[in-house]
């Protein structure tokens, strides 16, 4: 299984989902030691869910944009496939 990692940006959120980046960093605290998980949340939904374990940030994203919790747990809580 190949891995995907979140690339920070400058604003604190992730740019861009890229695989096999070993240089990414948290966007709070600037550890290495991130973990991501894609999350298939409809059919055609994959949305990426990010967390800190040096500082527990967490976010979810999908394409590289941040995503609000309220919106993920919508999509989650609904039967669409």
């Amino acid at each position: 299984m190949e891995e995907i990692a979140p690339r920070a940006d400058s604003t604190g959120g992730l740019s861009s989902v890229i695989r096999g980046d070993t240089t990414v960093k948290c966007a709070q605290c600037a550890s290495r030691r991130i973990t991501t998980i894609v999350v298939k949340l409809a059919p055609d939904q994959e949305h990426l869910f990010a967390s800190c374990h040096g500082c527990e940030w967490r976010g979810w994203f999908k394409e590289g944009s941040a995503v609000p919790l309220e919106q993920v747990l919508s999509l989650a809580s609904e039967r669409r496939f």
